[in-house]
């Protein structure tokens, strides 16, 4: 009797092995620069998300706007690299004065 190959099912895939082959499908080869958020974007459209004509459209801004724990993984990225030009910048927003009603009430 003839062996018989058993062809993996991509199913039988986890999300890890799927995104490799859909990495080297789409020619994705990292995520820097105007090209790599070009790709980001390419990807929350293949995991499902589309753009939309709300105020955050594109697929990227989506996929954001639907899972608070990627915005918490930018965060704690941000603290782990602690890079000193987003340290120097964050300084110059804080302790700005705040616009109060007040004062756009007396003009």
């Amino acid at each position: 009797m003839p062996k018989v190959l058993e062809v993996e099912n991509d199913d039988d895939k986890d999300f890890s092995e799927l995104f490799q082959e859909y990495e080297r499908q789409e020619g994705i080869h990292g995520f820097e620069g105007d090209r790599g958020l070009d790709d980001l974007n390419k990807v929350c459209e293949a995991i499902g998300y589309r753009g939309h004509d709300f105020k955050y459209g594109s697929s990227l801004e989506h996929f954001l706007s639907d899972n608070s724990g990627a915005c918490e993984a930018i965060i704690e990225w941000l603290n782990e690299i602690n890079l000193p030009q987003f340290k120097e910048e964050l300084i110059t927003h804080l302790n700005e004065p705040e616009e109060s009603d007040e004062e756009d009430s007396e003009d």
